[in-house]
């Protein structure tokens, strides 16, 4: 299985529903998207959003991640120049919130020399 976690950061709250309504439809065409296994969504603040995929393969991962709206996202946060991070990896099963969101805490926060993120595991709301 392939398992894709992202973190996207948004620099203020101007754009925040912007954001919100194209990542919801982003999500929604995840849920349908061939190949996929698991999909969910996590808020950790105003301005911090979580995103999990589960892919029956890379291939169908990137099949869903360069078209329709998750393509339209991609270019809106890029627009809105929010921080986004992504980290893939090959899993036997599903990983935990908890577990993916401290992989991609530990591979990023530490490459800047910063101290893992400690609120991971607060639930989105």
């Amino acid at each position: 299985m392939h398992v894709s976690v992202g973190r996207l950061r948004l620099k203020s709250d101007t754009n925040r529903l912007r954001f919100l309504w194209h990542g919801a439809l982003a999500y929604l065409q995840a849920r349908r998207a061939d190949g996929i296994i698991h999909a969910s969504v996590k808020r950790e603040d105003n301005r911090t959003f979580w995103s999990m995929s589960v892919w029956v393969s890379s291939e169908a991962m990137l099949a869903y991640r360069n078209s329709g709206s998750h393509l339209r996202v991609m270019r809106i946060s890029q627009a809105l120049r929010a921080r986004v991070e992504f980290l893939h990896w090959q899993a036997e099963a599903v990983p935990s919130w908890a577990a993916a969101m401290l992989r991609l805490t530990e591979q990023f926060d530490a490459s800047e020399g910063r101290p893992a993120n400690n609120s991971c595991n607060r639930s989105a709301s």
